[in-house]
């Protein structure tokens, strides 16, 4: 986490067979997003899940206002590869952000999974309305000293 962005990067992986107790393995991360003015978010994440025999998992990512509204919610738990890059504007306010993955392979099940996600979101400012309107305003007397 930092002032131009947030990424997180982690992989899971779990593996039992017949007569072992379940095997599983997680990996978390809950913050809250606050941003002072409205902004552009840049996201991009990128999953992998290998899966043998009876293993499974998977991973996701929510992003919600402090009211609960859900923003983004991503949920993946099949066995492949798969990224997105994607825009959206937030306003300035507090977010919840949740990413999560998992492996797991069942008590008295034989097999294996492996989890990776990679989140990276980056942010920059939008400019609030009338403000390039303003800038001009201010740059033209400007201009036109310089030109007498």
């Amino acid at each position: 986490l930092s002032t131009s962005g947030l990424s997180f990067e982690s992989d899971t992986s779990a593996s039992g067979g017949v007569f072992d107790g379940a095997r599983s393995g997680q990996s978390i991360l809950g913050t809250t997003l606050t941003l002072s003015t409205d902004a552009a978010i840049d996201l991009h994440w990128s999953y992998l899940l290998t899966l043998d025999g009876a293993g499974f998992g998977g991973a996701g990512l929510r992003i919600t206002d402090m009211d609960g509204s859900s923003l983004i919610d991503i949920d993946l738990d099949f066995a492949g590869e798969m990224s997105s890059t994607s825009e959206l504007e937030l306003v300035s306010g507090s977010y919840m952000v949740e990413m999560y993955l998992d492996a797991e392979v069942a008590s008295g099940s034989a097999g294996s999974a492996y989890t990776e996600f990679a989140v990276s979101m980056t942010y920059s400012s939008i400019p609030a309305p009338g403000t390039l309107a303003l800038l001009g305003t201010l740059l033209l007397p400007m201009m036109y000293r310089r030109r007498s």
